[in-house]
């Protein structure tokens, strides 16, 4: 696991139109390469201009390579592709839905960055569709990324080296063989955090359990989905106990309902070890996010669920640093004055035995899922190495 640098700078944003806006202002002024990797792209309104902008950096010369998974990007359309491989753009899907790599069934490119220069990189857990960024009849969905700029980048890039590696040599070769200095005056420790359970990657999960069992005065995590396992929920259990302020912001509504009731599953749960409950409505809550005694955040792709811990390749920054924390302190504080406290006297009134049934059955299926997953994704040591880069 790598270590923290602290020569960066780190911007929290916000999903909707700030997050198209930065892309746009990155994509803009990218004068060497582009390196784009998500879950999901669609073709719709919020992302056209981010396409066009693509286009005409690709006209002045700009080197472009976009991965993009091939289950959530499914839609995107061949049409599309052929017109930005015209302009020399690359495309390809990370484990195409029909492919014969077996060892990649139930393997997703959950990831998200944008990479402009090797200077800059927006990460986080945000895609590229209109339903997230800008639905028409609702606020974009609860998300964030953060813009990092500094000497962290080189690590972001050694996290992701066996993807370009292995879609992209070109990109090796012409880019990333000697990646330009990038230091800024600000100081802010950061560090990129990498699960691939394949590779035998698990820091983002680590690295939550070790700042839990560390924390002093108050976690904060904002989770879409929060199925996390055993071990993991000791954890809080156990910061709870000793004194610990434990506060769990999740979405009253949800854009996968199975995973909504096995997180119910556990409301009781958490009532009995005095761990507090909070659901936003004014949206989806799609953000995976955490805050640990106003000093140590954590931002990116990762869920607390077996998909994310077993299948999926995630990336998160893990920042110590009090000034960005105090941003992301201000932000959550807003999210719970705007939530709705659910409480153990109104959940017992609130959880009817038809939906305690859906939460058990959801239980069960999501523990049939993390079966599933173990077993066809096979795990093997990093065959690439980065040092190569040198």
């Amino acid at each position: 696991m790598s270590e923290f640098t602290h020569k960066n700078s780190v911007q929290l944003v916000y999903n909707g139109a700030e997050f198209i806006d930065v892309n746009l202002s990155l994509i803009q002024k990218a004068k060497k390469f582009i390196i784009l990797q998500t879950y999901i792209f669609e073709e719709d309104a919020a992302t056209k201009p981010i396409i066009s902008a693509l286009k005409e950096s690709a006209k002045r010369g700009v080197e472009i390579f976009i991965l993009i998974d091939g289950f959530g990007s499914r839609d995107f359309t061949d049409e599309s592709i052929i017109l930005m491989e015209r302009l020399g753009i690359k495309v390809k899907f990370f484990s195409p839905l029909f492919s014969s790599n077996l060892d990649h069934i139930g393997r997703r490119l959950h990831s998200k960055l944008l990479l402009i220069d090797g200077t800059e990189v927006l990460l986080g857990g945000i895609n590229l569709s209109q339903r997230f960024n800008a639905p028409k009849n609702s606020p974009p969905w609860l998300d964030f990324a953060c813009l990092l700029k500094g000497e962290e980048i080189k690590n972001v890039v050694e996290k992701n080296f066996p993807l370009y590696s292995k879609y992209f040599p070109v990109l090796v070769t012409n880019h990333l063989k000697s990646l330009p200095q990038s230091l800024v005056e600000q100081t802010c420790a950061v560090k990129t955090n990498l699960n691939d359970w394949m590779r035998l990657r698990n820091e983002i999960y680590y690295s939550y359990l070790t700042a839990i069992k560390n924390a002093k005065n108050q976690i904060v995590i904002v989770a879409p989905y929060f199925f996390p396992g055993k071990r993991f929920l000791s954890e809080l259990a156990k910061a709870a106990c000793r004194g610990v302020q434990v506060d769990l912001i999740f979405s009253a509504i949800s854009d996968h309902p199975l995973e909504r009731w096995s997180s119910r599953y556990l409301y009781s749960w958490f009532f009995s070890k005095n761990i507090n409950i909070y659901e936003w409505g004014d949206s989806i809550v799609h953000g995976k996010l955490a805050l640990i005694d106003n000093n140590w955040v954590t931002v990116g792709s990762y869920n607390h669920n077996f998909l994310s811990r077993f299948g999926n390749h995630e990336l998160n920054l893990e920042i110590l640093d009090e000034h960005f924390a105090n941003t992301v302190q201000k932000e959550v504080t807003h999210i719970k004055n705007k939530s709705i406290q659910i409480t153990a006297d109104k959940w017992e009134v609130q959880n009817t035995l038809k939906q305690k049934t859906l939460e058990v059955l959801s239980f069960i299926f999501s523990n049939i899922l993390t079966i599933i997953s173990m077993v066809v994704v096979i795990r093997r040591k990093e065959e690439t190495d980065f040092n190569l880069m040198e």
